[in-house]
């Protein structure tokens, strides 16, 4: 199995932190109901302090939302982890990695290091269709609501954050003296999405249990020698 680096800033952790906040507002929404139920009358309260539920309860509708998209991501990563731990031993698997080099700051679902290169995993859990080609700025979501009724939603281009990833990759290779050419891979966790894309930048697959196939199947220009692999480990891990 290959040897997993997890990140710090996990979509399972920043969910629950959603989840927390949004129990929070509930707690308060509570607090509040009861002063006015109990000492309502005893009290001698500022109108504006009549505001502090309806912002609660926006906060409830914010962060119970937040929760949805990420617990969502979390799982579409949590399924590629999944099988790219399985990969031979001789990989290594860095997940939720966080770069900051200067005025960068990015996160990369998954950087992947073996004997045939680096590669650079973005993993997205979409429904409904996708539609979109390599050079536009957004593309278009298209879902059905449970009465047939269509709802439309843009979305970021992933193949310009996906090669956003691998540039950013590439550059912090550099300044360590490695001149390596990242492998940017996007994968479609979810395999009832209907993709309707194009792209020639970076590979495209719809389904985590074809990630490792393309993996191992990659034929490099130059293979990545075991002191070179140990070296750029030691990088991730210290730059993690």
């Amino acid at each position: 199995m290959a040897k997993v680096h997890r990140g710090k800033k996990t979509l399972s952790r920043q969910s629950r932190q959603y989840l927390f906040s949004a129990f929070v507002c509930t707690s308060l929404i509570g607090v509040y109901g009861f002063m006015i139920f109990r000492l309502g009358g005893e009290l001698s309260i500022n109108p504006l302090f009549h505001l502090l539920p309806v912002i609660w309860l926006m906060g409830i509708f914010y962060y119970c939302r937040r929760y949805r998209i990420f617990q969502a991501g979390a799982r579409g990563e949590n399924e590629i982890l999944t099988y790219v731990r399985n990969l031979p031993n001789q990989y290594h698997v860095f997940s939720n990695f966080v770069i900051k080099e200067k005025r960068i700051h990015d996160e990369a679902d998954f950087i992947i290091v073996g004997e045939n290169g680096v590669f650079v995993v973005e993993g997205k859990n979409h429904l409904g269709k996708i539609v979109g080609t390599e050079d536009d700025i957004e593309w278009k979501q298209y879902k059905f609501g449970q009465k047939g009724k269509q709802h439309t939603k843009n979305m970021m281009n992933p193949i310009k954050q996906t090669n956003w990833h691998r540039l950013n990759i590439e550059g912090m290779l550099r300044q360590s003296g490695f001149r390596i050419s990242v492998v940017p891979l996007l994968v479609f966790t979810n395999t009832a999405v209907q993709l309707e894309i194009a792209s020639s930048e970076v590979f495209v697959l719809k389904g985590s249990k074809y990630v490792n196939d393309y993996i191992l199947r990659y034929r490099p220009q130059r293979k990545l020698d075991k002191h070179m692999i140990k070296d750029i480990v030691a990088l991730l891990e210290k730059k993690a």
